[in-house]
């Protein structure tokens, strides 16, 4: 039934052109109802879901000599790179400039984990192709968070977006993990989540 009501909502959202023209990824301006929806459909059901962010290490030094067309063709084969690897159910969007955002149905910190360490290795493995033939490789910095029952998307999203920014603070190539902190409602976790 789950699986059913997000494809009927991926439809949706398709339906309404809310995809980045560069990338064909959602756009941002849907995040704030995907992940209201998730929250209310994950705390009644007492689970949990994870938000990956996604960043390039290093891109602009390494396309400083291809130019800006460059980025754009870098961008479009890390959109695929992600959508490729995303489940069924999942939702990919372009978060910011160089910024990919995966919300991770149905998973813990666990498999949200495992789905980052897989994306991290992939991009890793890719040899990205630009104008001209050149190929460069890139690393990813990853920040990951796992909604833990608090009431505002706003703060799970500062969740990731600290692990994030811890992440490439380290130096990138690495996925980082946000603290699970019991939210100041009532204290409760959904079921899995410590």
């Amino acid at each position: 039934m789950r699986f059913q009501l997000s494809d009927l909502f991926q439809r949706q959202l398709g339906s309404d052109r809310g995809r980045d023209a560069a990338t064909q990824l959602f756009n941002r301006r849907y995040l704030p109802s995907v992940l209201n929806r998730e929250m209310d459909a994950h705390r009644a059901a007492g689970e949990s879901f994870g938000v990956i962010l996604l960043r390039l290490d290093a891109m602009e030094k390494a396309l400083y000599a291809q130019g800006i067309d460059s980025q754009g063709a870098v961008l479009q084969q890390l959109a695929l790179i992600v959508n490729n690897l995303a489940r069924a159910g999942d939702h990919v969007f372009r978060y910011g400039q160089e910024t990919l955002m995966v919300l991770a149905v149905e998973q813990g910190m666990e498999g949200t984990l495992r789905s980052a360490e897989l994306l991290r290795l992939r991009v890793r493995e890719h040899a990205f192709i630009l104008g001209g033939g050149a190929v460069i490789k890139l690393t990813l910095s990853i920040g990951v968070a796992v909604f833990d029952g608090h009431p505002d998307y706003q703060y799970l999203l500062g969740r990731a977006e600290a692990a994030l920014d811890e992440a490439r603070a380290a130096g990138g190539n690495q996925v980082v993990t946000a603290p699970t902190v019991r939210p100041e409602s009532d204290g409760a976790l959904p079921k899995g989540v410590s």
